[in-house]
C-alpha cells in the first residue's frame, strides 16, 4: 500500500444552530477579559460580553430516540473588540454517531460541552504567545549582548503570519519589505481575498493572490510599510542531521483556535524529489494542521523550505516535508524577474531597506488592479505603497487589454512621490 500524504490545512466548518426553545431551557454564558467584546455567529451580531444565551436541554445531552431534540451542527462564535485580536470559540463537541437498537436509523449530533466559557483577548501590538513573566530588563540586556550571527527565533517570528480564509487557516511569511508573502497554494487557492494576521495581532486583507499552476506554492500581496522579512538560505549547503525549525500557527482540535508564533524543532532527515512538489526536504519537525505555508529555517535564521506535508498512516509520526526554497526561487526568477541574490542573507541587494536611503511612493492606476513592475521585477498590484531606494527606477504598469504605462523616475532623498497611471484601452 502506498503511503498517503495529507496536506496540513485547517478546514473551518459552517455553523448552523439546530435548537428549539422549550420550557426548562439551559443557559450558556460567555465572558471575556476585557468585557464588552462583540459576539458574532456566521457574521450575525449576537450581543456583547458578558453574554447569556439559552438553548434547549437536548443540545447538552445524548439523544435517546430518533425524534429526540438534538443539535445537528457545531456552534461557533467570533469574539472581537477594538484594539484586540479577534478570536473564535467552538462551544460544542462532536460529531457523535447515534444508532437505533435495530441499526436501521443513524444520525450524527453535537453536544454543548459546558455552561460557562471564558475568553482572554490579546491586545494588538503585544507579541502573541510570548512569556507573560518575561523580565524586560533582562531580555533587553540579553539582546544587547546577542551576536549578529546568533539565531533569534522571536525576531524570525515577526516575519511569520497567520492566514485565514472562509474555509481554512494556514501560515505564511514575508520575503521582502514591500509586503510579499509566501504560503502554500492549498491554503489560498479557493479564496479571492484572505485575512493576514501579524505576530503582534494586527490584521490586513490581501490585495492580490498568485497561485502556481502546478506547485503547491502561492504569493500574497498586502499593503504594509516595511514589514520584517526572512532571507533565503542555501539549500545546497544543507546537510542531513542539521537542526531546523518550523514556524507557524498550528490549530487546536476543532480547528477554530490557532496558536500563532509557535516553533517546533527537529533535524533534516533527507531530501526527496517529487514530480508533484519538486524537491522536498524531509524532517522530523512536528508539522500540524495550520502550519502549512510557514517557513522551515536553519540555524542561521534563513528560510530553506516551505512547510507543506505531513505523513499520517498507522499512527506514524516524525515524517514531514517542506518544499525546498529553491523551487520558489525558480518561480520568482521565471515569472517575476527576480534574481536569487535579491533574497540572500548578505542583504547586499536592492530590497534591503537597512543599507540604503529609501523613499515611499504611492502608485495608483485607472483602472485599479493593474500589475506593478519596478526595474522589470513584479512588486504588487495597484493601489500600492512601495519603498524604493534613492536613484533611477523604471516603473511599468500593465493590464491585459490596455497599453503598458512606462515611466523612468528619479528618486531623491526627501521626495514625496505619487503616481497615478491612466491606461489606455487597446483598440
Amino acid at each position: 500500500m502506498k503511503p498517503a500524504f495529507i496536506i496540513s490545512v485547517t478546514v473551518l466548518a459552517s455553523f448552523v444552530v439546530f435548537s428549539t426553545p422549550s420550557l426548562g431551557q439551559y443557559t450558556v454564558e460567555i465572558k471575556t477579559n476585557p468585557s464588552n467584546a462583540t459576539v458574532y455567529q456566521d457574521n450575525r451580531y449576537i450581543g456583547v460580553t458578558p453574554l447569556t444565551l439559552t438553548y434547549d436541554p437536548g443540545c447538552f445531552k445524548t439523544p435517546r430516540w430518533l425524534f429526540s431534540k438534538r443539535l445537528g451542527n457545531p456552534i461557533s462564535f467570533t469574539i472581537s473588540k477594538e484594539g484586540y485580536v479577534q478570536k473564535n470559540i467552538t462551544i460544542t463537541d462532536g460529531p457523535f454517531r447515534w444508532e437505533s437498537i435495530d441499526g436501521k436509523n443513524t444520525f450524527f449530533y453535537y453536544k454543548i460541552k459546558a455552561h460557562d466559557f471564558f475568553v482572554q483577548l490579546d491586545q494588538i501590538g503585544t507579541f502573541l504567545g510570548s512569556n507573560p513573566q518575561k523580565n524586560k530588563e533582562v531580555a533587553e540586556n540579553q539582546a544587547k549582548g546577542t551576536s549578529k550571527n546568533k539565531l533569534d527565533l522571536e525576531k524570525s517570528l515577526l516575519s511569520v503570519v497567520t492566514i485565514t480564509t472562509e474555509t481554512s487557516t494556514g501560515s505564511g511569511f514575508f520575503i521582502n519589505p514591500s509586503g510579499l508573502i509566501v504560503t502554500n497554494k492549498h491554503v489560498v487557492e479557493k479564496a479571492s481575498s484572505v485575512k493576514i494576521m501579524l505576530a503582534e495581532g494586527e490584521s490586513y486583507f490581501s490585495e492580490s493572490i498568485y497561485t502556481h499552476p502546478s506547485l503547491d506554492l502561492a504569493l500574497i500581496k498586502v499593503t504594509l510599510k516595511s514589514p520584517e522579512y526572512l532571507s533565503f538560505g542555501d539549500v545546497s549547503s544543507s546537510k542531513i542531521g542539521e537542526s531546523v525549525y518550523a514556524l507557524g500557527s498550528p490549530a487546536l482540535p476543532g480547528y477554530q483556535e490557532t496558536l500563532p508564533n509557535s516553533i517546533t524543532k527537529g533535524i533534516i532527515s533527507g531530501f526527496r524529489n517529487s514530480d508533484t512538489f519538486g524537491l522536498l526536504i524531509q524532517t522530523d519537525v512536528s508539522i500540524n494542521h495550520g502550519n502549512s505555508g510557514g517557513p522551515l529555517i536553519n540555524e542561521q535564521g534563513e528560510v530553506i523550505g516551505v512547510n507543506t506535508l505531513g505523513y499520517r498512516a498507522n499512527q506514524s509520526s516524525g515524517i514531514n516535508f517542506a518544499i525546498a526554497i529553491t523551487e520558489l526561487l525558480k518561480i520568482l526568477e521565471k515569472d517575476f524577474n527576480y534574481n536569487a541574490s535579491d533574497f540572500q542573507s548578505d542583504h547586499s541587494n536592492l530590497i534591503d531597506s537597512n543599507l540604503v536611503d529609501r523613499v515611499d511612493i504611492s502608485i495608483t492606476s485607472e483602472p485599479s488592479g493593474s500589475e506593478i513592475y519596478i526595474d522589470n521585477k513584479y512588486f504588487s498590484s495597484t493601489p500600492a505603497q512601495i519603498s524604493l531606494s534613492i536613484g533611477f527606477h523604471k516603473i511599468k504598469i500593465i493590464r491585459p487589454g490596455y497599453k503598458d504605462w512606462i515611466r523612468d523616475i528619479s528618486i531623491e532623498k526627501g521626495n514625496t512621490i505619487t503616481i497615478n497611471a491612466i491606461q489606455e484601452r487597446l483598440k
